[in-house]
């Protein structure tokens, strides 16, 4: 799903949403100990292309967004994404 949106520079901005979704046989306490700890994200990742969290502190509410500095070459360097916590599941 892309929205192009015009900024100010005179380029456009394409607004992408990704939604995934997995099932995992662990423990919830430990799968959202590592969901809640931006710091950890590159953890959840199988490559190395999410780097660093831009704020570690731990996300502790729903709605709550959390940006990650991310490089991969093959899309171009580096980027930030912005994630949001949507749900919970018991």
């Amino acid at each position: 799903m892309s929205n192009p949106t015009p900024h100010n520079s005179g380029t456009t901005i394409t607004r992408e949403c990704l939604v995934v979704s997995r099932t995992l046989a662990a423990d919830p306490a430990k799968i959202f100990a590592v969901l809640t700890d931006p710091d950890r994200h590159q953890d959840t990742e199988p490559g190395d292309w999410v780097r660093a969290a831009v704020d570690a502190n731990p996300i502790t509410a729903m709605g709550q967004v959390f940006a990650v500095n991310m490089f991969l070459d093959a899309a171009g360097g580096g980027a930030t994404t912005w994630r949001r916590r949507t749900k919970a599941l018991p």
